[in-house]
């Protein structure tokens, strides 16, 4: 594919990092990979300014969590944060990420995700 996508979903699943990895595998060479999430840094102590921080903290921990801590996940939650989605994209084989501030969107990241050219 030219365009995988994924809205604010990858967060709740039960293994995020394969599913970067499944959408990596479904690109071609020059495709990409658009993530949205939502707009966080991974460390608490940066989180202390967000203005929706305590609701969205609540939400991941009564919704998000729980659903990515099915059969064993890791749990991330939707404050995971720029810092851990960045290398967890990196270890899923995307070798360019770009994290775009949407102006008409203050609430989510997109993250532009290009693989690493093959081996040849």
């Amino acid at each position: 594919f030219d365009l995988v996508l994924s809205f604010d979903a990858i967060h709740d699943l039960p293994d995020p990092g394969g599913a970067m990895a499944s959408a990596r595998k479904l690109l071609k060479p020059d495709g990409v990979f658009a993530m949205v999430d939502i707009r966080a840094r991974t460390s608490l102590e940066h989180n202390l300014s967000h203005s929706m921080a305590p609701f969205l903290y609540t939400v991941s921990l009564l919704h998000c969590m729980p659903q990515g801590l099915n059969h064993g996940g890791p749990g991330l939650g939707m404050m995971w944060g720029r810092e851990k989605a960045v290398a967890m994209l990196s270890d899923a084989g995307f070798s360019q990420v770009d994290v775009v501030e949407m102006e008409f969107d203050t609430f989510n990241d997109v993250y532009m995700c290009r693989a690493a050219p093959a081996a040849t």
